[in-house]
């Protein structure tokens, strides 16, 4: 099981070439960093490989399956993608509501809920937030109630952009703990980063 980009090239509609001919085979259990400069590309590769983004030219297989023939929101099951920018992915009312948003939206069990949520909850340290809403805490706190949000989903593949950007010791140090813990059990790692 595998993320491979075949060849991969994505054009934006004004013409603006961001990535071109990309090769990249990414095994599962891997942790990997994309490093390169603001502008290098970093980022539409990744939201290629959970198909935000569908491929000009070449293609993108997620466990064999090419994102061009599934939906974003079929691939996004797979491979879990955490925004650079928190405000662009929080939508509910309480960091709670948001970490449980789409577990509720599937159907599960409040027992499953509450047992997935708990994971999520203590790798983020959010639990004295899990009441409070996401925009009323500081932004580097608002990341990880993104992670923990995608956490829950349980996808095999998880991306991380940026994820070190405006955070402390605390913070790196929890994100350190945090992808240890997820690539022991299995899920695979891609960090983008510049730094």
């Amino acid at each position: 099981m595998a993320i491979e980009i075949k060849n991969a090239s994505f054009s934006y509609p004004n013409g603006f070439v961001a990535v071109e001919n990309v090769n990249l085979t990414i095994q599962a259990g891997e942790r990997v960093a994309i490093l390169g400069q603001n502008g290098a590309g970093k980022t539409t590769t990744v939201k290629m490989m959970n198909a935000l983004y569908k491929p000009n030219k070449g293609d993108v297989l997620v466990d064999g399956i090419n994102t061009k023939e599934r939906t974003t929101a079929q691939i996004a099951r797979m491979v879990g993608y955490v925004f650079q920018n928190p405000d662009d992915q929080i939508f509910n009312n309480t960091v709670k509501a948001e970490i449980e948003y789409m577990l509720r939206y599937l159907k599960l069990s409040e027992d499953e809920i509450k047992e997935r949520s708990k994971l999520a909850i203590e790798l983020c340290d959010l639990k004295k937030h899990l009441k409070k809403n996401p925009f009323d805490i500081p932004y580097p706190i608002r990341k990880f109630v993104t992670i923990a949000s995608v956490i829950v989903s349980d996808p095999k593949y998880i991306i991380l952009d940026e994820p070190t950007a405006g955070q402390d010791k605390h913070g790196t140090d929890l994100l350190g703990n945090m992808i240890n813990v997820l690539q022991e059990k299995g899920i695979t790692m891609i960090t983008i980063t510049h730094d």
